[in-house]
């Protein structure tokens, strides 16, 4: 004879939500507060950093860190001249 299965949820179970949380809180790790040390020019440049690493164009890593801060610079500039 085939048994089937209850289709009842155990009270007892867990949640998926309730064990993402869990498992978050348990894994999470203290981030220290830099927000007071990013310059704009170093947000620019992380921003540019992340776009030149995904093409996937790898070379030194002071060339690609150089040119990140190149167009950093060059966004800021242009800035500057559409607010005068």
């Amino acid at each position: 004879m085939k048994q089937t299965r209850s289709r009842v949820p155990n009270s007892t179970a867990k949640s998926i939500e309730e064990e993402a949380k869990e498992f978050f809180e348990k894994n999470r790790k203290e981030v220290p507060e830099l927000n007071s040390q990013v310059t704009l020019r170093d947000y620019f440049a992380g921003a540019a950093l992340s776009g030149l690493l995904s093409v996937a164009r790898y070379g030194r890593a002071e060339d690609i860190v150089e040119e990140a801060y190149r167009y950093a610079d060059l966004m800021i500039e242009r800035s500057k001249e559409t607010k005068e």
